[in-house]
């Protein structure tokens, strides 16, 4: 009996064999390797920055409808405010202060709020003579702008508008609403807060 064609099929398979289960890993691998596909498409993220755009828009309008509507009705005991206002370097500038800022006039559809007596700090992390100096505001609750009047000792008076663009609300006996800003006149960064009393 010739069994060398036999052996010879049998050698071909053997060798045969590895080859083909070593394709699988192969491409398997390839397959793992190749770079995943974004899920979303520039319009879908076009979509969702509109969207969230809008609801900071109804919030805004949310919470100064509010602050209008609270210091209109005279239901509580008006309303306070807090600014931040941030230079780079800190040193040049940068402040915080504060008022009353009940003073309501009835113009547009919200209105109008003006601070009294108002006061403010230079932010001098190194000194220990902490000089106030007066501060004003007045806030615009139909276009949601902020007009700041300062005067530090010694200089000019300083004067900045800004754009209020909604943060958060703090839920207490009076809320609270935390504002950022979006256009400014000036280089600095400001924070506004309100707090209805």
């Amino acid at each position: 009996m010739d069994t060398s064609a036999g052996f010879t099929a049998n050698l071909s398979l053997a060798v045969a064999a590895p080859r083909t289960a070593a394709a699988g890993p192969s491409s398997a691998t390839q397959e793992k390797g190749t770079p995943m596909e974004p899920t979303e498409s520039r319009e879908d993220i076009e979509v969702l920055a509109h969207i969230h755009l809008r609801k900071e828009h109804i919030n805004l309008e949310h919470a100064l409808n509010a602050i209008s509507d609270w210091v209109r009705s005279g239901a509580g005991e008006g309303a306070n405010f807090l600014v931040t206002r941030l230079t780079g370097p800190i040193s040049e500038g940068s402040l915080f202060g504060g008022a009353d800022i009940s003073q309501f006039t009835p113009t547009g559809a919200r209105g109008s709020l003006h601070s009294q007596g108002g006061i403010a700090y230079y932010l001098e992390f190194g000194s220990d003579n902490h000089v106030n100096f007066p501060l004003e505001a007045h806030m615009d609750l139909d276009s949601g702008e902020v007009a700041l009047n300062w005067m530090p000792p010694g200089q000019p008076a300083h004067s900045s508008t800004f754009r209020l663009a909604y943060v958060q609300k703090l839920a207490s006996h009076g809320p609270t609403y935390f504002f950022d800003t979006e256009q400014t006149t000036d280089e600095a960064v400001y924070s506004l807060t309100v707090v209805l009393l």
